[in-house]
């Protein structure tokens, strides 16, 4: 009996060291599974993080399309609100040219009986110069008005008015290292007689194709007087190059422009 007691603790205390080494080996496997798991739960976590990339991208170059957009859409609001503020000068200062040339027209007017007396004219021929004012308006085409050289100008054809020749002179200034479109009004007859002289009042107006748009105009801020001495008066700075060839104003078209000049002349002696 005793025998089978030992055989009988020793096999139990085999199944026990069994037992012990076995259970060990129990928690790696559970330790498997879960690592396996938090693998799987990792790669969905990195699938979604992943789409969530795109995602956020997507919205990103979104916004920057549409914020770009937006700064285009600022930039032409700009450009027009500029386009409208030029043709708001523009036509204030055609109002200003319109009753600058109706105080200047005056001026004149008052002024002709001075002028003819100077020049020894009787009192009814000093009454009749001064009611009678002689005007005539020139237009003219200027063409290749690009290939305007610095020492080169371009002159127009002559109207006849109180007796001489008139016409319209264009050429190509640089003032302050700007260039600058010159517009003179003259007189071309070579002779005159002795002691004539004649008042002009001027306006000179460079017109725009665009319609409805005021055309560029300017007013001499006196009355120039012309002799045989004194044949040409005008601008050197009429209009920049820069405000000339604007698209937005449209005052050149197929390389050529439009001027006009409406001249009121008050002679001393009338040829």
């Amino acid at each position: 009996i005793s025998w089978h007691c030992k055989i009988h603790n020793v096999q139990k205390q085999m199944d026990e060291s069994e037992l012990l080494d076995v259970k060990p080996f129990l928690p790696v496997e559970e330790l498997a599974r879960e690592n396996g798991s938090l693998r799987r739960q990792l790669a969905i976590r990195d699938v979604e993080l992943a789409e969530k990339k795109d995602e956020l991208r997507n919205t990103v170059i979104s916004l920057k399309t549409a914020l770009a957009f937006k700064n285009q859409k600022i930039k032409d609001l700009e450009a027009g609100l500029s386009g409208e503020d030029t043709q708001l000068k523009s036509i204030k200062r055609e109002v200003d040219c319109e009753e600058t040339y109706t105080v200047k027209r005056r001026r004149v007017e008052d002024g002709a009986m001075e002028l003819c007396s100077s020049c020894g004219a009787d009192n009814n021929n000093k009454d009749r110069s001064a009611e009678e004012v002689y005007e005539k308006k020139l237009n003219v085409r200027f063409t290749n008005i690009s290939k305007l050289g610095e020492s080169e100008e371009y002159s127009s054809a002559t109207i006849k008015l109180v007796g001489v020749e008139w016409g319209l002179v264009v050429s190509r200034s640089q003032i302050d290292q700007q260039e600058y479109l010159s517009l003179h009004l003259e007189m071309r007859s070579e002779q005159v007689p002795d002691g004539w002289s004649c008042a002009v009042l001027d306006r000179m107006s460079l017109h725009s194709h665009i319609a409805g748009k005021p055309a560029h105009s300017g007013l001499l801020s006196n009355a120039t007087v012309y002799d045989g001495e004194r044949k040409s008066w005008g601008y050197e700075d009429f209009i920049s190059y820069k405000d000339l060839f604007n698209k937005r104003n449209g005052y050149v078209i197929d390389d050529s422009i439009m001027i006009s000049a409406e001249i009121k002349a008050f002679p001393s002696v009338i040829k």
